[in-house]
């Protein structure tokens, strides 16, 4: 029986129109026949033997045909990699023939998507679609096959974190959906966009129109969940109820083999909990557990996201041990050569996959376990969370590169800041149990990584653009595009200023066009890097400085360093001379902001600042206990200047005028500023700070903003 997907041939009626029936056309149709009747080996052999005759006949249309037919055949008896092994043979070999369609080899790139989904290898069908996009952009066809290839983009892109650009190919699937076969699916993934980013709002607009087609029951039933989350989130709990009841209601009343009830059954449970009716919810989580392992069979995402959700509901409800389990079944389903239910054991750190489980599974069990240190006091519970921090974090270094704007990138740097913070406080305890200098370095590393990954990436490549020996064509494309996505923003912002509802026609076309530029940019920065290998550092992993290197720099620059933190809960200060390193954690408390708060406003224009001195000198003063170590005070006296790497409202600090001293005098030419005893100057990251080598400013290259130089 052909699966749900179903992929027209569309104009292939009008590329292979004969008069006479051949004998590859007599095949087929005899394969066909037999596929409709379900017989599969048989419509293997047949579609098989329609391959090889319109190969002999040189009639590419149709071989481009029988060899998808055949795929699905394999994929309808479970052969997913025999499928996508002779798809990916016979794309290569179709792509060289002059007579092919690309209209139907765009069919094959869809259903080589389709077995490398059921293989559960996301990027195997991102890539699959992207080439099947690449094909229908030639032809400028609407059809739902290219609705169909957009829409599987987009939901890759919102598994990985990457809602605008999700977005932007949802946008794209509607609007390549002329009959609205796959409309109220894309509706219920752009309401959960827009819901993961907290605009309920637009989330629930999109529902809206989602809601106001028909269609099958599955996707009547992801609307009904996406309702569900949005009366959640705003606390409608009887419509959430409501809304989760009839998603269990159309899926009971229509059963689907591949489709899992869990999502439901979690959504239910989800706003039970919420209605403190604890007891229901912990048997509709049972459910949804037991449903969703009788679904997948093989590891699988939506079963780790289950795992993940039920482990969040166990431990809020005093079951850590069961949560824990939980979060450890769920590291098992996305990591794929890790097998092990056992929590005291981890995967290997050497990965190269692309899964926001994968960063959110280790992230909660190391949660778990801090607090099961904090019960037991084991070291090796805290170890045992450290490592669980590293695998979170590694994942989103991949996730995020991943991404093709800055955007999207920052938006994932806010969304994981917590997850450096509770990496850094670990790591700090550990160093206060086993004084350990690797924790320190660890530390550092952390502090680097979470804030400077963006501007390190734009700075590179624009170095990268600046020297490249690529083609003038090239470089010029390149400069064009980014004008040009300049541009769009800027349309947007002024679009969404506006603020009314009739101008989200034209933000929708915006944010299509934006996709298409930036897929287009994509493509340019891809051949850069073929040519150039100044461009492969964009894509690789980072790699850090070691502090005994840094010291050395500081050494011979005599100079000091304070690095800032600014969690949620604390602010950590680690500072690094010459000869010693220093951490420091602030609790950060309402004392801290107002200190701040108040030094600040002393710049917010002269008359601030002249009306009260001595406020402003016991702000500066207090200010510099604060954030200048004690310990650290002796050697930032001796040195030539001290390096600032602040973070939040810490770069809103001027240190130079900060007091090193209490002051009562009236005047400000007398006052012990910060300046009188070293210079100061500022970066956003110590890594940047010091690409200094020689290797690396042999082509130097000055950078303006011409807003403030």
């Amino acid at each position: 029986m052909k699966k749900s997907i179903i992929l027209t041939a569309g104009i292939c009626l009008a590329v292979n129109l004969v008069f006479s029936q051949s004998e590859a056309d007599r095949l087929f149709t005899e394969a066909d026949s037999l596929y409709a009747l379900e017989k599969l080996p048989q419509a293997e052999t047949a579609f098989y033997q329609t391959i090889l005759a319109a190969r002999r006949q040189a009639d590419w249309p149709l071989c481009q045909r029988a060899v998808a037919e055949y795929a699905l055949v394999r994929c309808d008896q479970g052969d997913y990699q025999g499928a996508i092994d002779t798809l990916q043979r016979w794309i290569l070999f179709l792509g060289r023939q002059s007579g092919s369609h690309p209209f139907l080899q765009a069919k094959l790139f869809l259903v080589e998507s389709y077995a490398q989904t059921r293989l559960g290898s996301d990027q195997g069908q991102l890539e699959a679609c992207e080439h099947a996009i690449d094909l229908y952009e030639t032809l400028d066809t609407v059809h739902s096959n290219v609705a169909f290839a957009y829409k599987n983009v987009g939901q890759i892109l919102e598994m990985r974190l990457n809602y605008p650009k999700a977005i932007a190919y949802f946008e794209k699937a509607i609007a390549n959906d002329p009959e609205e076969r796959y409309a109220a699916s894309v509706y219920s993934f752009l309401s959960d966009c827009y819901y993961w980013q907290e605009d309920y709002a637009t989330a629930a607009r999109y529902l809206q129109n989602g809601l106001q087609i028909p269609c099958r029951p599955d996707h009547r039933a992801m609307l009904y969940l996406s309702a569900t989350g949005i009366y959640l989130a705003t606390n409608a709990l009887p419509k959430a109820e409501e809304y989760a009841r009839l998603a269990l209601k159309t899926m009971r009343e229509n059963p689907a083999e591949d489709i899992s009830e869990g999502p439901v059954y979690s959504s239910l449970a989800e706003v039970l909990h919420r209605q403190g009716r604890i007891q229901e919810a912990s048997r509709y989580w049972d459910l949804a557990l037991e449903a969703t392992a009788q679904t997948y069979t093989r590891k699988h995402r939506e079963h780790a996201k289950i795992l993940v959700n039920a482990g969040d509901f166990f431990a809020e409800t005093g079951r850590q041990r069961k949560a824990l389990e939980l979060y450890q079944q769920a590291i098992v389903q996305v990591y794929p050569d890790f097998q092990s239910l056992d929590p005291a054991d981890n995967p290997s750190p050497d990965f190269d996959f692309v899964e926001s489980w994968a960063m959110t599974a280790p992230a909660r069990k190391a949660g778990l376990l801090v607090e099961e240190y904090e019960r037991n006091g084991q070291p090796e519970s805290l170890i045992n969370a450290a490592h669980c921090y590293d695998l979170a974090l590694r994942q989103m270094r991949f996730l995020k590169s991943t991404y093709g704007s800055e955007t999207a990138k920052l938006y994932l740097g806010e969304y994981s800041h917590g997850y450096f913070e509770e990496a850094i406080r670990v790591q700090s305890r550990l160093y206060r149990l086993q004084a350990d200098p690797v924790r320190l370095e660890r530390i550092y590393q952390l502090m680097e990584e979470s804030k400077a990954e963006v501007l390190r990436e734009a700075i590179e490549r624009n170095r990268a653009l600046m020297s490249a020996t690529a083609p003038d064509s090239l470089l010029l494309a390149e400069a064009e595009l980014r004008a040009s996505i300049a541009g769009v923003r800027q349309a947007m912002f002024t679009e969404q200023l506006r603020e009314e509802e009739s101008n989200e026609k034209e933000l929708s076309q915006l944010r299509i066009q934006l996709a298409d530029l930036q897929r287009a940019y994509q493509k340019v920065l891809d051949a850069l890097q073929a040519r150039d290998p100044r461009f492969v550092g964009l894509r690789t992993e980072r790699t850090f400085a070691g502090l005994t290197h840094l010291q050395r720099q500081l050494a011979s620059a005599e100079e000091v360093l304070l690095e800032y933190f600014y969690g949620r809960d604390s602010l950590y200060i680690f500072g690094l001379t010459p000869q010693n390193v220093y951490l420091q954690v602030l609790a950060r408390d309402r004392q801290l902001e107002e200190a701040i708060e108040s030094l600040v406003g002393y710049f917010s224009g002269a008359e601030a600042s002249l009306a009260d001195p001595a406020g402003y000198f016991q702000s500066a003063h207090h200010l510099y206990e604060l954030l200048v170590p004690q310990a650290i005070r002796p050697e930032l006296e001796r040195s030539r200047s001290l390096i600032v790497i602040p973070d939040g409202p810490i770069g809103f600090v001027p240190f130079e005028a900060l007091l090193t001293d209490p002051f009562t005098g009236s005047g400000y030419a007398q006052a012990p500023y910060l300046l009188r005893k070293t210079a100061v100057r500022y970066n956003w990251s110590a890594e940047l700070l010091w690409q200094s080598s020689p290797a690396n400013t042999a082509q130097a290259i000055v950078q303006f903003d011409p807003g403030f130089a």
